[in-house]
């Protein structure tokens, strides 16, 4: 933007007015022209435009019959490059800081010292760059070593030209930081233009306050070349041994962004006796993270490896972790097969007792439009449980369905309370129309599900109910 110099004749007679120039990487425009009368002014606008980083020098220069002529003023700009960090030097300010822990350290290329607010959420930490400048991007540190375990911190970014008006640069996001890629986060803005930055914190989960080892503001459409790196947590899952054919609780896999470009994610799979569900789409914001929920189902005893892949445009890709597991010989038990069941109705001579006889080919079935209906196992005594698995029969008749329930628990067979929420599960002949839910293992010793919804029937349909310790 232009700054503006005022040429004023302090004489008595007119001055005449020669050429109005600039050196270095200036220009300028001006009102002024071949005279200028006594006691009168005109001025000049001037502009940088550097042509390398660095200090750049220069002078604008006005010619007249002065005779102390010519008029000079003195230039000076800082040419910046798009890796240019603005916010060395800046004065730095917060709404709160605990103790030795002031807002300079988070601007003095330093990131063994930090900044960390004192109080509760909100908190705030804030840049005066000195002069608007043109931002693009930010990238905030945490010390590097890995006694700063991962942790997300949700913060928004805003900007001003006066420190009293203030614009969103950046909504409110959660942003990750982890030891294994340096603590670092970038965030990519609009170009902007702004004096001072600040970062608006709600939420730390490592720490009861914002915390921020350097806080650093890049020009508009610059910052660290973008870059996609993907991490994962934990690198490796193991399994505890389970009965071939029986399907494991699932673990959880972290996939996080840690670089500063969207990753384009691609196939999610496992190999050996894995199987795996995620909340993955196929892009991945700059510091965020999606989950991959794998579950073991061993086909042989022994040691059984395997290994979750996440394919993506990661220059290190794919992702990669390794799976372990050992299938065991051990029967397991279904807690519910000929236990007392009762239930809030039934169509025909489809009883409650269908569903724990041992054959998928009875079923149970509730009075048709009347949702909500439940099915109630009566275990005889609290036992630890912490997997169900719901059949149909088998036949391809029963064709592809949906049925959203509730699986609720007692421990009295009076109160019950939710074991896991309301979720829809799929019923399809291809894969046995068998659906499976675990769960935390609770000791319950009634099991209770609750239909709300039948997308092949307008009922409750159930042909097993078989109720597992895991």
């Amino acid at each position: 933007p232009a700054q503006t110099v005022t040429i004023t004749n302090s004489g008595t007679a007119s001055a005449t007015l020669g050429t109005v120039a600039t050196t270095g990487d200036y220009a300028q425009t001006n009102t002024c022209a071949t005279t200028l009368a006594a006691g009168t002014s005109c001025t000049v606008n001037v502009t940088f435009t550097p042509t390398a980083s660095g200090t750049r020098t220069g002078t604008l220069t006005v010619a007249s019959n002065d005779p102390n002529s010519p008029l000079s003023v003195s230039l000076t700009g800082s040419g910046v490059t798009s890796t240019t960090n603005l916010a060395l030097g800046a004065t730095m300010t917060a709404g709160s800081s605990n103790g030795g822990f002031p807002p300079g350290n988070a601007n003095d290329d330093n990131t063994a010292t930090y900044w960390e607010a004192g109080g509760a959420f909100p908190q705030w930490l804030q840049a005066d760059l000195g002069s608007t400048q043109s931002i693009g991007s930010i990238t905030l540190k945490l010390p590097p070593p890995a006694a700063w375990a991962t942790r997300t911190q949700t913060l928004s970014v805003e900007g001003s030209t006066n420190g009293s008006t203030w614009t969103t640069l950046k909504t409110s996001a959660g942003y990750t930081f982890n030891p294994s890629s340096g603590n670092t986060v970038t965030i990519p803005l609009t170009a902007s233009n702004a004096r001072q930055v600040r970062l608006n914190f709600t939420a730390n989960t490592g720490w009861s306050a914002a915390q921020v080892a350097e806080f650093q503001i890049f020009p508009g459409g610059g910052g660290p070349v973008q870059t996609v790196s993907l991490s994962a947590s934990p690198t490796s899952l193991a399994f505890a041994a389970r009965t071939v054919g029986s399907t494991s609780p699932a673990q959880t896999v972290t996939v996080t962004n840690n670089g500063t470009a969207s990753a384009t994610l691609g196939t999610v799979a496992t190999t050996g006796d894995y199987a795996q569900t995620k909340t993955c789409a196929t892009t991945l914001a700059a510091g965020a993270s999606c989950t991959v929920n794998v579950t073991f189902t061993p086909t042989a005893t022994g040691t059984r490896t395997g290994t979750l892949s996440v394919a993506s445009n990661d220059p290190n890709g794919p992702l990669t972790v390794a799976l372990t597991g050992t299938g065991g010989s051990a029967p397991v038990t279904n807690l519910a097969q000929g236990r007392p069941t009762t239930e809030t109705s039934h169509s025909q001579t489809y009883g409650s007792g269908n569903a724990v006889d041992g054959n998928a080919s009875t079923y149970w079935e509730s009075a048709n439009n009347a949702f909500p209906q439940s099915l109630t196992v009566d275990l005889g005594s609290s036992t630890s449980v912490g997997r169900v698995v719901l059949k149909l029969p088998p036949a391809t008749a029963w064709a592809t369905r949906t049925q959203t329930l509730t699986v609720l628990g007692s421990t009295d067979g009076n109160t019950f309370t939710n074991v896991v929420g309301s979720a829809t599960y799929t019923f399809n002949p291809a894969t046995g129309n068998t659906a499976t839910i675990t769960f935390p293992a609770t000791s319950r010793s009634h099991l209770r599900l609750t239909f709300t919804a039948n997308s092949g029937w307008p009922a409750g349909q159930l042909s097993e109910f078989e109720v597992y310790a895991s």
